[in-house]
């Protein structure tokens, strides 16, 4: 998630640079192990190694889109002070187990066996952060695949707390569930292979493209988890969507401002999770 030129633009995404090249790192490695496949040794025939591969995943048709909207989650968003790295560990450890609660159910029931993200909370901004430029968007926020985690940039977050709202704690849920969404693109092997489609794009545009879905799913999954929540109604999602999306710039890499806004709603309103398929969307719903 990025803060843009004229600070109260929020674009809602992830820094890829950090979470593709993490990914791909693991791609590169041991497969057997990276797969959490047992090492080769005498106990194990060559033809296991052959056979027992991961099942593809293709990003416009998985399983994940036929889950019906997640069950409401008992969970209040406590108030907090987002400019305070301490209260943001307090914040993410009350928020987290809701998070937990709403996705990782329903992808046990899938089959899978999902893992708990853990959460960074940086109270200076990292060195591979500190060329950013406030004109091209900061980093507020961003997943990391590699190491199941969601890591808040505090120093970041504070240069949006002189603009109106910002200090509603809603919206900073939303920032996180965003990135959870990430997370559960991970967990359902969509990251990845999003990733390689991305790598294997044959022009810029189409690179772009990829990234732009990824990042508009993980948005539409932000909605979901907004809406989710017990005591939550149609105004908290119009509140969050108005301040998280609306008001902000279009941007080449995280989508237009009206295609945030589109799939925040898509997602807070869903039947079932198709309603977040990036992948599967008409062009102009993906720019």
């Amino acid at each position: 998630m990025w803060l843009t030129a004229g600070g109260a633009a929020l674009v809602a995404a992830v820094s890829l640079v950090l979470c593709v090249a993490l990914t791909v790192s693991t791609l590169t490695g041991d497969t057997a192990q990276a797969s959490g496949k047992p090492h080769r040794d005498v106990l194990y025939e060559d033809s296991w190694f052959h056979t027992a591969k991961s099942i593809p995943v293709d990003v416009a048709s998985h399983p994940f889109y036929d889950l019906p909207f997640p069950e409401t989650v008992d969970c209040e968003i406590p108030d907090f002070d987002p400019s305070s790295a301490a209260e943001w560990e307090t914040f993410t450890d009350t928020i987290g187990p809701c998070l937990n609660e709403m996705w990782l159910t329903p992808l046990e029931e899938m089959g899978l066996r999902p893992e708990e993200p853990h959460y960074v909370v940086l109270d200076e901004i990292p060195a591979d952060l500190r060329g950013e430029s406030e004109e091209e968007g900061v980093t507020l926020a961003y997943y990391l695949e590699h190491e199941l985690s969601i890591t808040i940039v505090v120093p970041n977050v504070r240069k949006l707390l002189s603009y109106p709202n910002m200090e509603d704690e809603r919206i900073w849920y939303a920032l996180v569930a965003h990135e959870y969404g990430h997370h559960v693109q991970g967990e359902t092997g969509l990251l990845d292979a999003a990733g390689t489609l991305e790598r294997k794009a044959g022009s810029e545009a189409e690179e772009l493209k990829v990234g732009r879905q990824i990042e508009l799913q993980a948005e539409c999954l932000a909605g979901t988890g907004v809406a989710v929540l017990s005591g939550h109604d149609a105004e908290d999602v119009a509140f969050v969507n108005r301040h998280f999306n609306e008001d902000t710039g279009d941007s080449d890499t995280h989508g237009s401002a009206a295609n945030r806004v589109y799939w925040f709603e898509a997602g807070a309103t869903a039947e079932t999770m198709e309603a977040c398929n990036t992948f599967a969307a008409e062009a102009e719903q993906v720019r």
